[in-house]
């Protein structure tokens, strides 16, 4: 049995982040990525790039690629949503 340790990207610049995100975008044929998308093909996972930029929107910001939102999602929609929460966790 073969015992395999994961690579850690700690000394990996920025930009290499920033233009994987952006090779994978252009290999998916779209201006914007999410982030369940990116662990798929990308080279680093969502997670490490999350933790180098703070969030992913600030990661997809810097390099430059269009944020991903659903505006089909009505208002009456996002309030269930804030409801559901808030019974979930017993306060607002």
């Amino acid at each position: 049995m073969e015992f395999k340790l994961n690579d850690f990207h700690y000394n990996i610049p920025d930009q290499d982040f920033l233009d994987d995100l952006k090779s994978v975008c252009s290999r998916l044929g779209r201006n914007n990525i999410t982030m369940r998308e990116y662990d798929e093909i990308g080279k680093y996972t969502s997670g490490t790039i999350h933790r180098r930029f703070g969030t992913w929107h600030k990661a997809l910001i810097a390099a430059g690629i269009e944020l991903t939102v659903n505006k089909n999602i009505s208002e009456k929609e996002r309030f269930e949503n804030i409801e559901h929460i808030w019974i979930a966790l017993g306060r607002q």
